[in-house]
């Protein structure tokens, strides 16, 4: 299966909690699993506000060792815009807030026909309301 990460996967990830680890390992490898642009800049924001402390060091050499590994890191691009548009004008009229990196994270699965793995409930309405692909990772 083509898993797309979302930020707090990669988080949980980062910090190797076992469940996670075993998702990524179970679907091949990082070789096998992909993270957004959008994951990418939340994650490097959110250290980027962090103190200085070991837990930032051990954060930053974690993130370090999964972009060097073969993770794939995709793009928002003018097919997941289009889908953004859809999908946030649906949710819209059905009363679900969301957040723009939430829905253009979901819209580069859709556009690119990737399972979204995720422990964050919003992708449960995506998945009724757009046709997401997602599965539920629990950290």
């Amino acid at each position: 299966m083509n898993y797309l990460l979302d930020t707090n996967t990669v988080s949980y990830l980062m910090e190797d909690r076992a469940s996670i680890v075993r998702r990524v390992r179970d679907a091949g490898g990082l070789a096998f699993v992909s993270i957004s642009t959008i994951t990418l800049a939340e994650l490097r924001y959110g250290l980027g506000i962090m103190p200085e402390s070991r837990k930032k060091a051990a954060a930053v050499s974690s993130l370090g060792r999964i972009l060097d590994s073969d993770v794939d890191t995709r793009p928002f691009t003018a097919s997941a815009a289009n889908v953004y548009s859809e999908a946030g004008a649906t949710l819209r009229k059905a009363g679900i807030a969301f957040s723009f990196q939430d829905l253009a994270i979901a819209a580069i699965a859709i556009s690119e026909n990737k399972t979204l793995a995720s422990n964050d409930d919003f992708f449960g309405h995506m998945r009724s309301l757009c046709g997401l692909r997602f599965e539920r990772w629990e950290p």
